[in-house]
């Protein structure tokens, strides 16, 4: 069998994701690991975002719930010591504006209103000022439906890497919710 090479993005894009589960295990303790997680998928060495935001949607308790938020104008100023200054990586999330304005969202369930996935995700986007956006859905854990909302930091000319987006952020439905 060829090996074909993979372009630089992309292989950035499968480390950060490869990676994920052993750094998850390091701090799997935490009560916030899923702004842990959330804060390597939207960085620059990922998926490159200036803001995302990730809902639950439960339809049987009629309410869906923001759950973390990360903008690149609030990241981490050191993202390559969050998982080894856990400490100082939850005070910096504590403090995110954006990230403390997404766990405040808690309202009645767009899913039990019919709303389609589309409609969920263009009226989240809306009510937090994203530009341009784009959006994964899921089936999650316990009949929840996982939501993630994001903007790119540059319009992509391709896919390289973006085709792994859909099955990186499922990596947050393994997250405990706090």
């Amino acid at each position: 069998m060829k090996r074909t090479e993979l372009p630089e993005r992309e292989h950035l894009v499968l480390t950060c994701i490869a990676q994920l589960p052993a750094k998850m295990l390091e701090v799997y303790d935490r009560d916030n690991l899923l702004e842990f997680v959330m804060h390597d998928l939207c960085y620059v060495d990922c998926f490159d975002f200036n803001k995302a935001a990730y809902f639950i949607d439960n339809p049987d308790f009629n309410c869906i719930k923001g759950l973390v938020g990360f903008s690149k104008q609030e990241a981490f100023d050191k993202p390559n010591e969050i998982w080894h200054k856990p400490d100082d990586f939850s005070q910096h999330m504590s403090d995110a504006d954006f990230n403390k304005s997404i766990r405040n969202i808690w309202r009645c369930s767009l899913k039990k209103e019919r709303s389609t996935e589309e409609q969920m995700a263009k009226q989240m986007a809306q009510e937090l000022g994203f530009k341009d956006f784009g959006y994964c859905s899921w089936k999650a854990k316990n009949d929840n439906h996982g939501l993630f909302v994001f903007e790119p930091a540059e319009k992509p000319t391709n896919n390289h890497g973006h085709n792994f987006l859909h099955h990186a952020v499922r990596l947050l439905s393994f997250c405990p919710i706090f």
